[in-house]
């Protein structure tokens, strides 16, 4: 809104430079020589001429403004880009090492299981299951920490596309979730 009033005061400041002729039946009336009445629309005619460079100065201000606006806003539409690419690319990212952390704790689920067999049967000692176990645990908890980075990807994409979020939004989504009594 700030670029369209702004463009909208270099027209204002350009059209200054030109003469204001303003003509009423008052002056046209008053003055019973015709001379008089010429008088009066060449001096209406000069006035934007002896300005002693207000206009240019007003004029050049506007361009000023102007342009300090339009720089304004494609460095906001600049650093736009730049959150949407870096929040996709982010999310891409989180979602290639959540896939792969899924096919870790899988196989660590599996590396479980045939511990806890090979321990049934005798074949591995107490210590080879826990180590099993931790590494079973590890790979869940890495699981599920890049299944949050997934998701705030996906809040950051959210935010950068231009969606809205504010505490008082999950405040009232939290209220309305809330068992009543």
């Amino acid at each position: 809104m700030e670029l369209i009033a702004a463009n909208a005061d270099i027209a204002a400041a350009r059209a200054a430079f030109y003469p204001k002729l303003q003509l009423s039946m008052n002056s046209l009336l008053s003055s019973p020589q015709p001379g008089g009445v010429a008088v009066a629309l060449a001096a209406g005619l000069a006035q934007p001429l002896f300005q002693g460079g207000r206009l240019q100065g007003a004029f050049d201000n506007a361009v000023a403004v102007n342009a300090e606006l339009a720089e304004t806003y494609r460095k906001t539409v600049l650093t736009a880009f730049k959150e949407v690419e870096d929040a996709a690319a982010t999310y891409a990212n989180s979602g290639r090492r959540l896939e792969a952390l899924q096919l870790a704790t899988e196989q660590a689920k599996l590396a479980l299981q045939i511990s806890r067999d090979r321990y049934r049967l005798g074949a591995v000692d107490y210590q080879a299951l826990l180590n099993a176990q931790s590494s079973y645990l590890n790979a869940e908890n890495s699981r599920v920490q890049a299944r949050l980075e997934v998701l705030l990807a996906q809040v950051l994409m959210y935010k950068a596309l231009g969606g809205g979020w504010s505490l008082a939004d999950q405040n009232t989504d939290l209220a309305d979730r809330a068992p009543g009594p």
